[in-house]
Parts: C-alpha cells; structure tokens; sequence
C-alpha cells in the first residue's frame, strides 16, 4: 500500500472560525503519514524484436495501460498526497500522476560492415583497421500520451484551512471555462487528476567507436545526440483554475544536447 497523508483534525466546510469547526479544536493540523493508500494497474504489452543479417536489429514495444490510486505517496510527484477532504478518501480515487495511456518505443542498432573481416575494408590492418572498425550507429524513437494533473483553486473555498480545494465541473474539462467555483464552504466535485497534459515525443541518437588496443584493454568513444530533431515536449500547464494563467505552459523539456564521451575498459 502506499504512503498518503491525512489531516484528521481537518475541520468541516462551513462558516466563522476554522478551529471551533475541527473534531478537537484545542489542536491544529493532526497530519499523518500512514500506508492507506491503495493503487491498481493493468496493461497490455507487445513486443517485436528482429535480427536482420549484416548488423541490422530493431525492437519495437507498445505499452496499453491504466494505474490508478487514491494517493502518489506522501509528498510524491506533483501531487501532495493530502486529500481534498480527509473525511472522504475515496473521491481521491483518480488515474496516478505518472500514468501513461500509450507509449510506443522504438530502438535499432547497425553495426557498421567496415573492417576486418567485415564487408567493407574488411583487408585492412594496422592503423586504419584501428579507425574503420568498431562503428555502431543506435537510434531511439519514443512517443507517449500525456501524463494527468488535478485542478485547483487558487483560495480556500472550503474554509477549511487547507489549499487543496478544487472547481466544480460545469462542462467539457478539456473546453474553456468548464470549471467555476464550487459553492462557498463546500468542496469541488472536480476529480483528482481528471485533466491530461500534452504528450511526450522524441528521438536519440548515438554513434559508438569501438576500439581494441590489445586482448584485454578496449576504448570506447560515444557520440550522443540526445532529442535529435530538437522537438519541444511541453511540461504540464498551469492547473489553478479560474485564473488568468490558467491551462497556459510556462516550460518544457531540454532543447537537443550532443555530447561527446570516452571510456576505457581493461
């Protein structure tokens, strides 16, 4: 099970002061960490792997799948793992902050016929055997649907103490101004990660030089290219509902890297 928080001296919604309103209003928050979450996954996986002839292989994988649970953990991910309301845990019940719907991953690696024994050079000797052989070329492709995140209000509508508050939905989640405030000291109806950020896509590449110095020692030179065809994979987007900011991204993942690595086994 996992880990979630819970405030059991979280007062009702209502009017006038908060702590007159909590089960034992000598005290504040009575937060506490315990194991009373629950989760669920299932999926579908499928795999296809193939060796072609002269260096040649691909594997392809996609991934249908659903987790859901009623807490990320206490303090895990995005979400807080404290509850809307601490009375009813069981509207906590939601898809999990890291579900992915669909992701497809695609890879191959071609060893580069050149060199000794090979189908290009394959006479060559000394140093320019040294520099021909060794080559492999990799490639990654990974695509994914986007990742949820809960809406929230930006007040304590619930005058309860506590900003986890949420909107009510008065129409399509995924339309303009489909949440509105809830009534006053009520909480919204809104569900724990109902919305959906935007999708993740992108593709590595990477080109490695194998080099045998002598039976036992071996250099390694890695050219990485990390988002290649430097896409933007937008982050999830303002989730404070009923502001001016609301639904707007303010970043994104890493713009294309390259770097340049050396590795000497023994």
């Amino acid at each position: 099970r996992l880990f979630r928080t819970v405030n059991y001296n979280q007062p009702a919604p209502g009017t006038g002061t908060i702590q007159a309103r909590r089960p034992y209003p000598q005290f504040s928050n009575m937060n506490t960490v315990m194991s009373l979450a629950s989760s669920q996954y299932n999926g579908l996986e499928a795999r296809l792997e193939k060796r072609f002839a002269r260096g040649v292989s691909v594997l392809a994988s996609y991934t249908f799948s659903k987790s859901m649970d009623d807490a990320a953990g206490s303090g895990g991910f995005s979400d807080s793992g404290t509850p809307q309301n601490s009375r009813d845990l069981a509207a906590e019940w939601g898809p999990s902050v890291f579900d992915v719907r669909h992701r497809f991953v695609f890879s191959s690696l071609y060893e580069v016929p050149v060199g000794p024994g090979r189908r290009f050079l394959g006479e060559a000797g000394g140093g320019v055997a040294r520099l021909v052989e060794g080559w492999q070329i990799n490639a990654i492709v990974t695509l994914q649907t986007g990742q949820p995140f809960t809406p929230v209000l930006a007040i304590d509508n619930s005058n309860t103490g506590q900003f986890q508050d949420r909107p009510d939905v008065v129409g399509d989640p995924d339309a303009p101004g489909a949440f509105a405030r809830a009534a006053a000291f009520t909480f919204g109806n809104a569900g724990r990660n109902s919305l959906r950020g935007p999708g993740y896509r992108n593709v590595d590449l990477s080109f490695t030089k194998n080099t045998r110095l002598a039976p036992e020692r071996q250099l390694q030179v890695r050219i990485e290219c990390f988002n290649l065809l430097n896409w933007i994979n937008y982050d999830n987007p303002n989730r404070t509902a009923l502001t001016p900011n609301f639904g707007k991204i303010f970043s994104a993942g890493p713009p294309r890297q390259i770097q340049l690595g050396l590795r000497f086994m023994f």
